[in-house]
């Protein structure tokens, strides 16, 4: 049962690989919220995957419909919702503010190494995708690196010494 004190829409915020998704189910179905995932509602709003999209159209086409999508999460029915947003949501048009202003926001902070060591071996990243994996370590720092001061506007940070569902758990009650 969701808590009382709690809004209908809560946005896990992190990098590729932070555990987004497979921490945000276990926290949604512990809190009794609904999971979404943002790039799965893209990908049904587009009838393509995530990876189609940046094919066909681009990142710039992909950030423009994530708003979109991420705005349209104010009108899904059957909530609450625990969202898990794409790795680069926050840092795009007004996402960061947005997300703070309609829900609870929570940052899932990993260290860079741990980061590294999990995506330099899957090559099916969008954003790495096509890089050579010897350039994906050098391209992942920086990447964090530009992206964590969107991150640090989360409403609560996790990480990133413990980010583990009850952690989780422990900032979104706390």
């Amino acid at each position: 049962m969701p808590t009382a004190s709690l809004p209908s829409l809560i946005f896990l915020w992190g990098f590729m690989g932070s555990g987004k998704t497979s921490l945000g189910k276990k926290v949604a179905n512990r809190l009794g919220y609904t999971f979404q995932d943002l790039d799965h509602l893209i990908e049904e709003k587009e009838e393509k995957t995530v990876q189609e999209v940046f094919d066909d159209s681009g990142e710039g086409y992909f950030r423009l419909v994530e708003r979109d999508v991420l705005h349209q999460t104010l009108e899904m029915k059957g909530g609450p919702f625990l969202i898990s947003t794409g790795g680069g949501t926050p840092c795009y048009y007004d996402n960061a503010s947005w997300m703070n202003a309609h829900g609870l926001t929570v940052y899932l902070r990993q260290k860079t190494g741990i980061l590294v060591s999990r995506l330099t071996g899957q090559g099916g990243r969008p954003l790495i995708k096509r890089m050579p994996a010897e350039e994906r370590a050098d391209r992942i720092h920086e990447m964090i690196t530009q992206r964590e001061p969107f991150y640090l506007q989360a409403q609560r940070i996790v990480g990133p010494e413990k980010v583990s569902v009850g952690e989780i758990l422990d900032k979104i009650e706390g």
